[in-house]
């Protein structure tokens, strides 16, 4: 989809080098006109008003960087209104792929036939609010494609066009950048402004788009620290919080293995009503915990695990005594307020609250939510402004705060994005907390994040003394099958192994209402996941199946070493499921009963996985295998 030079280095698109065909920039500015020069991997293109240049690195695992710089070269201040970067390629025939994001519909993608156009885009704060920025571009006649990640910081657009030219020729038009609308982005003379990086590289699978390539360019730039076990309030009680429920769930933790336990929303404010105190982050007295949150804290520092607690602080109401009292560091925006991460006093005001309640309860583990859009920026900057001061905001905390965990939510994955893995630790992938859509949400959010991004969820509950078919008194383990528990669904214990098979993991659940046996699985299934965290915590992911019945997952290092294939099995008519993993072609595996086969063997005769019947373990049941490459 793209030429190479003699000796692979040189990326040059295919179209020419027109400094049309590299970027699309709008405002009162000389018009774009003539060639961009090679330069290195990039381009460079100048006129008597600006300067743009694209660099472009290569890196290891074939994942390419672009990064686009504007310079005002003349001797008066510029005003740029919109700043896009583009990629041409030569053909008539293509799909793209788009996802969109929404709450509890978070990575919800499709493949659609490129006649004409595909546009997604953010204009909220929120850069996941809507869609989600990523996109791919699959040539159907040579059955490959290209994969783009923009790494947004602040509103951002993304076009795929097929565009018919004068002479009747046509080609695909990939163009993204920063969301003009209302943008006028000031330059003075000699001033830079840097365009949101782009990652991209080729793709030969439709089905997961090569997402390995991602996890394991991720795993490199932004290392994750050791994966946790979680506890979290929430799908427990909501904001409905006491002392007493709380501690009577501690010792449960422990046992399951958590090292972290963090309360959720409630326990901030004057109101009963934990909406109605969003921006005033001190513990409710009269509600909640009334005061004596400590001593859950102490009980939790107790019990060998650490201490954690949710906040919400780009966000606040007028009532709030934080907007009375400082009204110069919110934006007021359809009713509600929010934190001016532009004003540095906004900021080392926020960093104060923080640490306050840091030094306070000994936090080391904070839940950031976000549950509101913020879609007009008063510096008309498409939130790039915003986004460089909550980028100072958060280095600061973690310089401060070196030992807190940091997990970014917003209204479940609304800031889901590769960009924040800069400053946060992980993500709470989504409100929606059933395994079996959760699921979905999961396999699509790995083509465009990686696998230790997030952690996986279990709120469930043991149900005992339940007639089935083959036993009288028989227990079950039941679990939420939305965000608010409306909604119940069983679960059985292959399927809840292997959705919290993967990453980081938690539960946020009544922990009293599991059952003695419940508990000792999930003990077991704790230590498992530690003994083997070093692996999990740079693994790469492979989707390979992704039916209507049927999800297969490949986790591997880079080596194709240490190989776990996760397979979730729907209702299925079939005795057996066929997999074909990736493997090191040259090599012998271990097969997880010991048999040893060459990895052409298995490549020609695939992986057969028995399907159990209904009666035996009913329907949605999972099989997790372990292959290993022979030393």
């Amino acid at each position: 989809m793209y030429s190479r030079t003699k000796g692979g280095d040189r990326m040059r698109l295919i179209t020419g080098t027109s400094a049309k065909e590299l970027w699309n920039i709008g405002g009162e500015l000389c018009e774009l006109k003539g060639t961009a020069v090679p330069d290195g991997l990039g381009y460079t293109y100048a006129n008597a008003e600006y300067q743009l240049r694209a660099e472009v690195e290569k890196n290891p695992g074939g994942v390419y960087s672009r990064r686009d710089e504007l310079v005002n070269v003349s001797r008066k201040d510029i005003v740029v209104h919109s700043i896009t970067a583009k990629f041409r390629f030569e053909g008539c025939e293509f799909d793209a792929y788009v996802q969109a994001s929404g709450w509890v519909h978070e990575s919800t993608g499709a493949w659609q036939n490129l006649v004409s156009g595909v546009r997604a885009r953010c204009e909220s704060v929120r850069t996941s609010s809507g869609a989600a920025p990523f996109a791919a571009l699959w040539n159907r006649q040579t059955n490959r494609g290209i994969a783009f990640h923009l790494l947004a910081d602040g509103a951002w657009q993304i076009n795929i066009t097929r565009v018919l030219t004068s002479d009747g020729r046509a080609y695909a038009e990939v163009e993204m950048g920063l969301d003009g609308r209302d943008m006028a982005i000031r330059l003075q003379p000699g001033e830079k402004f840097e365009l949101p990086e782009i990652l991209f590289y080729d793709i030969r699978n439709r089905v997961d788009l090569d997402c390995y390539k991602l996890h394991d360019y991720c795993n490199a730039r932004w290392p994750r620290r050791e994966l946790p076990v979680v506890f979290n309030s929430w799908l427990y009680r909501f904001s409905d919080l006491s002392v007493d429920s709380m501690l009577a769930c501690v010792p449960v933790a422990q046992k399951i293995g958590c090292e972290y336990f963090v309360i959720d929303a409630g326990w901030f404010g004057k109101s009963a009503n934990w909406g109605e105190s969003i921006g005033d982050w001190t513990e409710n007295e009269n509600s909640a915990f009334c005061g004596r949150m400590i001593e859950v804290a102490e009980a939790v520092r107790a019990h060998s695990m650490k201490f954690g607690l949710w906040f919400e602080i780009e966000s606040a109401l007028g009532s709030s005594d934080a907007v009375k009292t400082h009204p110069e560091h919110f934006i007021e925006y359809e009713g509600g307020y929010f934190l001016d991460f532009a004003s540095s006093a906004a900021c080392e005001y926020m960093l104060d609250v923080l640490s306050s309640q840091i030094k306070k309860y000994g936090i080391e583990f904070i839940k950031f939510d976000f549950n509101a859009d913020l879609c007009y920026d008063k510096y008309h900057s498409a939130f790039t402004r915003y986004y460089a001061g909550y980028r100072a905001f958060m280095r600061e905390l973690r310089r401060r705060h070196p030992e807190v965990y940091c997990q970014n939510c917003a209204s479940g994955g609304q800031r889901m994005n590769l960009t924040n893995l800069a400053d946060f630790d992980s993500y709470w992938f989504s409100d929606d907390q059933s395994p079996h859509t959760g699921l979905d949400i999961i396999k699509n959010t790995l083509k465009r994040l990686p696998p230790q991004a997030f952690e996986r969820w279990a709120c469930i509950q043991s149900l005992k003394d339940v007639r089935t078919y083959s036993r009288p008194n028989a227990e079950k383990l039941i679990s939420t099958d939305s965000s608010t528990w409306e909604s119940i669904i069983g679960i059985q214990e292959s399927w809840l192994r292997a959705f919290l098979t993967g990453g980081g993991y938690g539960f946020s659940c009544d922990l009293t209402k599991l059952s003695d046996s419940a508990v000792d699985m999930l003990s077991r299934f704790a230590t498992e996941f530690k003994e083997k965290r070093a692996f999990w915590n740079t693994a790469s992911c492979r989707i390979l199946i992704d039916s209507e019945n049927v999800i297969a997952l490949q986790y591997s290092d880079k080596a194709l070493s240490d190989i776990v294939i996760v397979v979730y099995i729907k209702t299925i008519l079939q005795r057996s499921v066929q997999i074909f993993p990736a493997l090191d072609i040259a090599a012998e595996y271990i097969m997880p009963d010991g048999e040893i086969l060459s990895a052409e063997a298995i490549d020609e005769d695939g992986i057969f996985v028995p399907v159990a019947s209904n009666q035996a373990e009913g329907n949605r049941h999972a099989r997790i295998l372990t292959i290993k490459k022979k030393n």
